[in-house]
């Protein structure tokens, strides 16, 4: 019990400069944490069960998004800052238009790899002969000309999303933002009323990483592994 205690001041005090005091526990809920440490396959926060929390839309708001989309000619961006939502809600599209028999590629791009080589432009200009939709993640990525090529390539494609951290010439369809109240609720899901999510520990988190639920989760998978010291 003494050691958790001991994790939680040295983590947070050291790497985002609260006072210890935030992170007073009582000894009931030091010893609830003690118990609900997870071996890696079993831990509620790995990889696998997150990639199982989907985008917090309400039915009627990805109507609207997608109303929205088609008055903009199946054009528009999904924006907002790292870790709060843009790629899941993608992805929650992709599936949509799966559904819809539509014919759909979805190109990553990310800090390693901020550009389109050579086989993925080729790919480009064959999916919209066949008349795929394109849903390009990260597109900030590009630099002005690359990104200026995409959108004059997918001219004749039936529609395009993109997400991006800024404004582009494209439609914005939504400003994806999370809320501590959001992490509240994806903590529960994953917890799956095993443990009470402690409230102040995910405020806390959720004010640490600016809103990037993603590297709250990360940590927060730190927190219930067994070989936190």
């Amino acid at each position: 019990m003494t050691c958790l205690y001991s994790a939680y001041i040295r983590n947070y005090s050291a790497d985002t400069g609260y006072s210890a005091h935030i992170f007073d526990l009582t000894e009931s809920e030091i010893h609830v944490m003690t118990r609900s440490m997870y071996s890696a396959d079993q831990n509620p926060f790995r990889t696998e069960c997150i990639l199982k929390i989907r985008y917090q839309l309400a039915p009627q708001e990805l109507n609207d998004l997608l109303a929205t989309w088609a008055r903009h000619h199946y054009r528009g961006a999904l924006i907002g800052p790292h870790g709060h939502g843009k790629t899941t809600l993608l992805e929650d599209i992709q599936q949509y238009l799966k559904k819809e028999n539509k014919k759909i590629i979805l190109l990553r791009l990310s800090s390693d790899k901020p550009y389109l080589d050579l086989k993925q432009w080729e790919f480009i200009q064959t999916s919209i002969k066949d008349q795929h939709f394109i849903l390009l993640d990260s597109a900030g990525c590009l630099n002005f000309w690359q990104f200026h090529r995409f959108l004059t390539l997918s001219k004749k494609a039936p529609g395009i999303i993109v997400t991006t951290h800024h404004r582009t010439r494209l439609p914005t369809l939504r400003y994806c933002k999370t809320s501590p109240e959001t992490l509240v609720k994806i903590v529960s899901q994953l917890l799956h009323a095993k443990l009470t999510p402690d409230i102040q520990l995910l405020n806390t988190l959720y004010q640490k990483h600016q809103g990037n639920i993603r590297e709250c989760l990360r940590e927060l998978y730190d927190v219930y592994s067994e070989t936190t010291s």
